[in-house]
């Protein structure tokens, strides 16, 4: 078990979490394996293997996320946004389920997270009609309902 304490400026000073590493476990779930095996065959070799020995140029332009790397001889532009969301993704399909604990106290109101979620996204999207005010409560729910997956 690690503990850590907030660095300064990132969370109040009276809220600390502990990291509790578990054992590995392994998922058979049909779902699960569908999307890896949807990675792996949409994977692009040689694209994953600049990747994987890229070297970062530089970043070009902050607006549009772009970034400059090199792969070999050749110079690429990269939308770091995009490379950053599937990656994620695959880390998701790979690694879940093993993600560890992250236990915070005291603990964290979650109807309150989930309402700055929503709020931040009804500022973005205030032109659909969306029932905006129960979206909270149902998420809410939703989680609470489903909480034994999460762990």
């Amino acid at each position: 078990m690690l503990s850590h304490a907030p660095s300064e400026g990132s969370l109040p000073p009276t809220i600390t979490y502990t990291l509790s590493p578990r054992e590995a476990r392994n998922f058979r779930l049909t779902t699960i394996k569908e999307l890896r095996a949807a990675v792996r065959d949409s994977m692009h070799n040689s694209l994953t293997e600049m990747f994987a020995s890229h070297t970062y140029v530089g970043l070009v332009d902050p607006d549009r996320r772009i970034v400059a790397v090199q792969g070999g001889v050749k110079l690429f532009l990269v939308d770091y946004g995009m490379v950053c969301n599937e990656y994620f993704y695959q880390l998701g399909l790979t690694d879940f389920g093993n993600f560890g604990i992250i236990k915070f106290e005291p603990a964290l109101d979650i109807k309150s997270l989930i309402e700055i979620g929503v709020a931040a996204e009804k500022t973005k999207d205030a032109e659909n009609d969306v029932a905006w005010e129960e979206i909270a409560d149902a998420i809410t729910a939703q989680l609470v309902t489903r909480r034994q997956m999460l762990i």
